[in-house]
Formats: structure tokens, sequence, C-alpha cells
């Protein structure tokens, strides 16, 4: 089970911390998720997904723990767009959550 806790970053914004079980963590094995540059794509579990750039950026940033709120602001975009490129990244990668996502990003980075 995921434990989330809020706490305040150094601009006076919320930042949601995650802590992950470790079992968690070394069930997504190094080989289910890796870039492939020579492709330009992220494969995970097997699969090929094809990201836009603003898609990757938002990817990484979710991979720092960082909330909608403060993307928008790094990426100078709405939160309402960062939203909206979250729910693609989790319908392209076919992940359910969130910390999902963040797991993968670290994998990747």
């Amino acid at each position: 089970m995921q434990r989330l806790s809020r706490e305040s970053d150094s601009e006076g914004g919320d930042r949601v911390a995650m802590a992950l079980p470790a079992e968690e963590v070394a069930a997504l094995g190094p080989a289910e998720a890796y870039w492939d540059d020579q492709m330009g794509e992220l494969v995970f579990r097997g699969r090929r997904v094809r990201l836009t750039p603003r898609e990757w950026e938002v990817l990484v940033q979710i991979g720092q723990a960082m909330t909608n709120r403060q993307i928008a602001h790094a990426l100078g975009i709405s939160p309402a767009t960062v939203a909206f490129h979250v729910g693609n990244l989790l319908r392209k990668v076919g992940v359910a959550s969130r910390v999902e996502l963040a797991l993968i990003a670290r994998r990747v980075e």
C-alpha cells in the first residue's frame, strides 16, 4: 500500500510526497520501462508508446513528485493542460495511477 503525505515546498505550494513500499518499487523490473533513443519511444512492459515532447516533459516532472500546479508553473502552461497531459499519459501507457507514472519516469530518466 502506498502512503501519501502533503508537504510545503520552498515556493509556498504544496508537494505530495510518495512513500512506496520496497516490494512495489522492486515489482517494476528495470527492463520493463526504458526509453528507446533510436525510435524516440517509451517501452513499457513490451509495448512501445510514442509520447509528444510535452507529454515527456510532464512525465519527467511527475517523476519528481510535482503536483499539476507545480508542473504548470515550471512549463508555463495551465494546470488544466497538465491534467489533460496526465490523462493522456495514463491512457497511452496503460496504467491506472500517477504513482505508476512516477515509477516509470524514474526508471527512464
